[in-house]
């Protein structure tokens, strides 16, 4: 679920919760924002991406968030953990929203590690870890 953010309150408390915070600036005028738009929106909505928190900020009806954060164009993505930007790039590219997910998604643990401090496994390796896993689990 992606949240649209005006409020610099609201944004503030997200940005240092402990969920690692995806936000999209953009624009209703702004083509790649719209062209990037669904596929932020399917991210947000995949179980796999639950360790990640999406919001939306119109620079629009930001002003004083687009201030803080230092937007200079359309679309930008940041990532905040702990109240630190930790990643963020321009332009709507969709390869890089879904490798940023993979990262800040996969890894997390328990202790509060975040994705930053790990690789995450090709998909393949993935499946196969699942697969000796299972097979280890049938020996038991």
């Amino acid at each position: 679920m992606v949240t649209e953010v005006t409020d610099k309150g609201e944004f503030d408390k997200l940005a240092n919760g402990d969920t690692p915070l995806l936000v999209n600036f953009g624009a209703c005028w702004c083509g790649p924002c719209q062209m990037i738009a669904p596929l932020y929106k399917e991210l947000a909505a995949s179980a796999e991406h639950k360790g990640l928190r999406f919001i939306k900020v119109d620079v629009d009806e930001a002003d004083d968030i687009v201030e803080a954060t230092d937007v200079q164009s359309l679309p930008t993505f940041q990532v905040y953990k702990h109240g630190k930007v930790v990643e963020s790039w321009t332009g709507g590219n969709a390869e890089k929203l879904r490798a940023c997910c993979e990262k800040f998604c996969s890894g997390a643990s328990a202790d509060g590690a975040g994705a930053e401090d790990t690789e995450p496994l090709p998909k393949k390796a993935r499946v196969d870890q699942k697969e000796e896993e299972n097979e280890e689990a049938g020996k038991a």
